[in-house]
């Protein structure tokens, strides 16, 4: 149901008036639709309201070439480049290398981008389990952990 509202349109005995409304509908479903109107009209001192029927259905189509809204592919992959970059830094970690802390580095600033990343958009988008929230919370955590030690 909508409720559309038009001008005021002065109109003299023995004369038709149209009064015009527009029906913007983002969120309308295409079908058909029966049209109502009620008018409010003053003659003279009184002020009367009658409804009218409108002799005509409003059909709406649907809109071609709209583009569907598409989850993001990357959401059901991000986990697994999160632990797979747990298992690079744990790696960098027990390695004896002479650039481990710069890689160590990168590695948790790639890690913190992809867990905000995943907990921002990815849990957003897709219909997200206690096991996800669950895994997030777990992965904060371990990071937390790690950089305190």
């Amino acid at each position: 149901m909508a409720n559309l509202k038009s001008g005021i349109a002065l109109a003299r005995p023995d004369s038709i008036k149209a009064l015009t409304a527009y029906w913007v509908g983002d969120n309308v479903k295409p079908g058909t639709y029966r049209a109502e109107a009620r008018v409010d009209y003053i003659t003279g001192y009184s002020t009367m309201e009658e409804r009218i029927e409108i002799p005509t259905t409003i059909k709406v189509k649907p809109t071609p070439g709209l583009p569907a809204i598409e989850k993001i592919s990357t959401c059901k992959d991000l986990p697994f480049m999160i632990l797979l970059l747990i298992i690079i830094g744990l790696i960098i970690y027990w390695l004896d290398w002479k650039y481990r802390e710069i890689a160590l580095l990168i590695v948790v600033g790639l890690l913190l981008i992809s867990i905000a990343l995943f907990v921002f958009n990815c849990l957003v988008v897709i219909e997200f389990s206690w096991l996800d929230l669950l895994f997030a919370i777990i992965i904060l955590a371990l990071i937390i952990y790690w950089w305190r030690s």
